[in-house]
């Protein structure tokens, strides 16, 4: 019985140890170069600026101020607002504020062109974003930016975008940065996660020049590539699917330093649950959809994305490394090799030892993030939770799958 709970443990921890491990040495060795924007060039793209949005009456008219304060050509880009399925005003403001609307109601099949047959019906974001590239794939846009309604963009993203694919870049992701990381705890803890995103795992792989992964928002991607992968996402998660896509066509994911987007974070429970379980389950999907071929491909983006798809694998040998750990603890007690104070106080050490080490990663992300440790305390202090219902999330995908439908989270334009 001690010998199989104990081979259980060993054969379930090591893959994960070797998971951190992995993720450690790319950190390590990518920190020791700062990476910087690309160089500049002359203005020469035509940009669309694709923004997905559903309801988003509430901060609509952000991200458009925001796109007319840019510093690049005001000829050479477009604000396209896609309102999908929209009850509230947001089509008639985004008019207003100047920027062009389309309102889906279907989006092509897959190798359909915009008015073939068959069409399917708008679900989720990803095809939103189908539609949008089959409606404007004759309209001489170089680039697509694909943005959020609730984002606001530093004057100088597009600028970084056009600096990107003039020097040749196909796919390509900004900065994530938080609009609103100190609204309450909840927001605090998604913002310090994206700051680790962008700091310690899109940053670090450019400086080692690996390939980076689209993160939702802020990311570019060149016409003639969308064109050539005929992408129409089928999974909750659009951009961990485009990333294995890359992965698996050798097509490096570029980091642009200088395209800098604020992003609003959840500010709810509820929210933050819809989110984690949206992420996680969109992975399980493309697990399925791509996992053998990543598999197979054994480059270091192929196994970044495949390490990234297996959350419901590392969750159960997470459950299992833990359970193993506990059935150990209790027949050691039962046996009279251990008693149950030592055993309680040395379970006690561990779960102290993890929550410090959780607070001090979380608070070693802000300042390598350039960020206040003081003002994100909070959250800081509070970041073992998000892990926490991190860990929730890949249970519930264990035992009930993944959403069936795309959920929207309401926005607010939170600071």
């Amino acid at each position: 019985m001690t010998l199989a709970l104990t081979i259980a443990f060993i054969c379930c921890f090591a893959p994960l140890l070797a998971c951190g491990l992995y993720h450690a040495a790319i950190i390590i060795l990518g920190l020791i170069k700062r990476v910087t924007d690309n160089p500049r060039r002359e203005p020469e793209k035509r940009i669309g600026v694709i923004i997905p949005a559903r309801n988003e009456a509430n901060v609509i008219r952000g991200i458009i101020a925001s796109l007319r304060k840019q510093d690049y050509p005001k000829h050479l880009f477009d604000i396209i607002v896609i309102a999908n399925n929209c009850t509230d005003d947001t089509a008639e403001l985004a008019k207003q504020d100047g920027a062009r609307v389309l309102t889906p109601t279907s989006h092509p099949a897959k190798s359909a062109d915009l008015s073939g047959t068959p069409d399917e019906p708008i679900k989720k974001k990803g095809d939103v974003l189908a539609f949008a590239f089959a409606a404007l794939k004759d309209e001489g846009y170089d680039v697509y930016c694909v943005l959020d309604a609730d984002n606001l963009v530093d004057k100088r993203y597009l600028s970084s975008v056009n600096n990107a694919f003039v020097g040749g870049v196909n796919v390509a992701q900004g900065v994530r940065d938080s609009k609103n990381p100190r609204a309450n705890v909840i927001s605090g803890m998604f913002s310090i996660f994206y700051w680790f995103m962008s700091r310690l795992q899109n940053e670090t792989r450019a400086a080692l020049g690996l390939s980076c992964a689209v993160n939702g928002t802020g990311f570019a991607v060149s016409s003639a590539y969308i064109n050539k992968i005929d992408f129409h996402p089928s999974s909750l998660t659009e951009d961990l699917e485009l990333s294995g896509i890359c992965a698996l066509d050798g097509e490096k994911i570029h980091y642009m330093a200088g395209a800098v987007v604020y992003d609003e974070q959840p500010t709810t429970i509820k929210a933050c649950f819809s989110q984690l379980r949206r992420w996680l389950g969109g992975a399980h999907q493309c697990f399925k959809l791509m996992g053998g071929r990543l598999f197979k491909k054994r480059t270091v983006h192929a196994v970044d994305m495949l390490i990234v798809y297996s959350n419901v694998i590392f969750t159960l040998l997470g459950l299992v490394s833990g359970l193993s750990t506990t059935a150990l603890t209790v027949r050691s007690v039962i046996m009279g090799q251990i008693d149950v104070w030592s055993a309680l106080m040395v379970s006690g050490i561990g779960l102290v030892a993890a929550i410090l080490a959780l607070q001090a990663g979380a608070a070693l992300i802000c300042r390598m993030s350039r960020k206040s440790v003081k003002d994100n305390l909070p959250a800081i202090l509070m970041f073992p939770l998000f892990v926490l219902m991190c860990m929730i999330s890949g249970f519930l995908l264990l035992i009930i799958g993944p959403p069936k439908t795309w959920t929207p989270i309401a926005h607010g334009g939170g600071k």
